[in-house]
């Protein structure tokens, strides 16, 4: 309230009557006379309890005398209110035309104390000041709010020990608190993390026995099946299609461990071990083509499927085709998407718009110009539809209807309903979402679990993460804590347990527990990555002063200080290649015995060391000790683990592990198939495919030319 119009009202109402006791107090009190004004005011308190407490409220809400205490002005403005509301109608009246004392005059008041201890608290932002508030003014209009910023305090230290005893104990306690529905979800995440912290299965099957209908049973199917398989349990994988879930997936995992040799002998003891295999009919019936591999072929513009022999299987009748899988290849007719097996046959009619291959059982199809879905191995709908369904990562498939995104999994069950503005690809069961333009993470039960605090995150890898705060990047776990402090231009995806960390154009390095290996103090170089720079156990530094280069171990031990080197090249272990006296050469941190030869240029692909003189190229492995071969190219690539391509004026060739040249540098390029003894070759944009062993192309694409000369003009 402002001092002049107390002081007005005052000194109109002295000017008209003869001084009282209260009088006097509000004379004083308008003179600024705090102290006698406290004397009177305190003095009529049992008398006028609502005048004198409106008169004590003001003194201790004002801060320019020696009494400024908020607690006390509400604990009178409340007295003040309680008694004015009680009085009778003429001496509330009395009340407003001797001091213009009013209800909405003290409710103004009150709202005062109310805002001025709220902004006290704010400053302090912490749970002994919300609590402090809350217990003081309790009729505040602001309690709710300071309840809500006590609850997230307590909260957030609670999802920060992520135990369940802690968030039970918190859900007790704050039983009125704005996040208890996160705090019951925090509780379920919780459980499911500690029931499951062996990652076994005993874990995995005991959370599903004492949590059957929890968000994260489903979770725990998955990982229990996950886990049978990489253990390779026969047992176990078997019993997951019996209690649990008869996916594709399971059996044909369960097919192939059973079924090592293709036989019909084999077949049939399969089926009579798993009499309620699902696609019996459909097994026997193809089980003499599981065995053949087939490769796309092309032929007059139209593709079907060759054996490894060359021989047509599938007759070239489609626009395209996809590879098999799960017995089925996705092929194209007419701008029209089905499915076809090994034996040719369609089994899916061309009817789709858009469609992917087969995956754990499901494709995603567009019948029309809108709505995609979900379809089985006989084409039935599993799903609902969507205006798009992304491709699957880490078990789940991000969703757009109406221009909000959600999840589903393979069954075609809604994990996240699509709410969200954005939505991440999952990576280790969380995925980021966007919230007032900031980033948080939600696991695949719909639960934030890390707030929308950052202008950018990046993918969750080993348990960590990148992010940005205030134009800063740094470092976060998976409960949100940081690993490394948001203060660095850029941080690099970490590499063998190291970061790259940057500031001001200067470099350094901190590992993943959040220590630092080295100074911030060395020249950035944008072309170079945090693989580039380190190998895990040293680390490249260039000095900004001379573009001289050493090198550092995690311990801080210092290699090559007082050494000119340049251009250094890391392995994989303490060998190391770098340019000395404008020459390439091998230099150790070790005991190691090095080629004294300098080179004219070395560089590595972290396999092998590729070595340039004037005779060529050499391949060595890793640690020296194997020279694999010399090869006179402009350049060597591995491209599968036994070979290699070689390139020249001419074009790309394959070489072996052991020098042994296999097609001369007569093509434009050489890919692995998923068949090790198998390349496709391509020249003048017509493909072939070259075998290894048998060193001759087993098929090739009409116009393809297999001869070492010269294409005619």
């Amino acid at each position: 309230m402002p001092r002049l119009f107390v002081f007005l009202l005052l000194c109109t109402y002295f000017l008209k009557s003869p001084a009282s006791t209260i009088d006097k107090a509000y004379k004083a009190l308008g003179e600024y006379d705090y102290f006698t004004a406290k004397k009177l005011f305190y003095s009529q308190l049992k008398r006028c309890p609502a005048e004198a407490a409106y008169g004590l409220t003001t003194i201790y809400y004002r801060n320019d005398n020696p009494f400024h205490k908020l607690d006390s002005a509400y604990k009178y403005i409340l007295i003040c209110k309680n008694n004015f509301k009680t009085l009778p109608a003429d001496k509330a009246l009395k009340l407003k035309t001797t001091y213009r004392l009013t209800d909405s005059c003290i409710a103004a008041l009150h709202d005062s104390v109310c805002i001025k201890a709220y902004i006290v608290y704010l400053k302090n932002n912490n749970i002994p000041s919300a609590e402090k508030y809350a217990s003081t003014y309790y009729e505040s209009n602001y309690i709710n709010d300071v309840l809500c910023r006590r609850d997230s305090l307590v909260f957030n230290e609670v999802k920060k020990n992520m135990q369940s005893g802690i968030i039970i104990n918190y859900i007790k306690t704050y039983p009125q608190s704005c996040y208890l529905p996160n705090a019951l979800q925090l509780l379920e995440y919780a459980i499911y993390q500690e029931i499951t912290l062996p990652k076994n299965d005993s874990a995995y099957l005991n959370y599903i026995k004492q949590y059957p209908n929890t968000k994260y049973t489903q979770q725990a199917k998955e990982e229990l099946l996950t886990y049978y398989i990489e253990h390779k349990s026969i047992a176990g994988i078997y019993y997951c299609i019996k209690n649990i879930n008869p996916s594709y997936y399971a059996w044909n995992t369960l097919f192939s461990l059973e079924v090592k040799d293709y036989t019909e002998k084999n077949l049939h003891g399969f089926l009579d071990k798993y009499p309620d295999y699902p696609d019996k009919q459909q097994l026997e019936e193809e089980f003499t083509y599981w065995k053949i591999p087939l490769l796309s072929v092309k032929h007059k513009g139209k593709y079907g499927f060759a054996d490894t022999t060359g021989r047509i299987y599938i007759e070239p009748l489609y626009d395209d085709v996809e590879d098999f899988n799960e017995g089925f290849s996705l092929a194209e007719k007419n701008n029209l998407y089905g499915y076809i097996n090994k034996a040719g046959r369609v089994k899916i009619d061309f009817t789709y718009k858009n469609a992917t291959s087969f995956n754990h059982q499901v494709a995603i199809v567009q019948p029309g110009n809108k709505g995609v879905y979900l379809i089985d191995h006989s084409g039935k709908k599993v799903s609902a539809e969507y205006d798009e369904i992304a491709d699957f990562v880490d078990n789940a498939a991000i969703v757009k209807k109406d221009n909000a995104f959600g999840a589903i999994n393979y069954n075609g069950e809604e994990l996240i309903k699509p709410t969200y503005t954005y939505l991440s690809d999952f990576s280790e069961n969380m995925a980021a979402y966007m919230q007032n333009n900031k980033y948080g993470f939600i696991n695949k039960q719909g639960f934030s679990v890390i707030a929308p605090l950052y202008s950018w995150v990046s993918a969750f890898k080993n348990n960590q993460c990148r992010v940005k705060v205030d134009n800063r990047l740094g470092v976060i776990n998976k409960k949100g804590d940081f690993i490394i402090q948001p203060q660095y231009d850029l941080i690099d995806e970490a590499y063998k347990g190291m970061y790259l960390v940057v500031k001001n154009n200067l470099y350094g390095f901190i590992d993943t527990s959040g220590c630092f290996l080295s100074e911030i103090k060395y020249a950035y170089n944008p072309s170079l990555k945090t693989k580039d720079l380190c190998n895990g156990e040293f680390m490249r530094l260039i000095k900004s002063n001379s573009n001289k280069e050493e090198l550092q171990d995690r311990n801080g031990v210092k290699y090559f200080s007082q050494e000119n080197l340049t251009q250094i090249q890391l392995g994989d272990n303490d060998l190391l290649a770098a340019i000395r006296y404008n020459k390439y050469q091998f230099i150790t941190t070790g005991k190691a015995t090095l080629p004294k030869t300098t080179f004219n240029k070395i560089t590595t692909d972290k396999t092998y060391w590729y070595v340039r003189n004037d005779k060529g190229i050499t391949v060595y492995s890793l640690d020296l000790k194997k020279k694999l071969f010399t090869l006179k190219a402009d350049d060597i690539k591995q491209i599968a683990p036994n070979f290699f391509t070689y390139a020249n004026d001419d074009g790309t060739g394959l070489i072996n592990k052991t020098g042994t040249i296999l097609l001369p540098a007569f093509f434009e390029s050489a890919t692995p198939t998923l068949l090790p003894d198998l390349f496709y070759i391509e020249r003048k944009e017509k493909g072939a495919y070259f075998n290894v062993n048998a060193l001759r192309f087993i098929w090739q694409e009409e116009g393809f030319n297999p001869a070492y000369i010269a294409d005619e003009e």
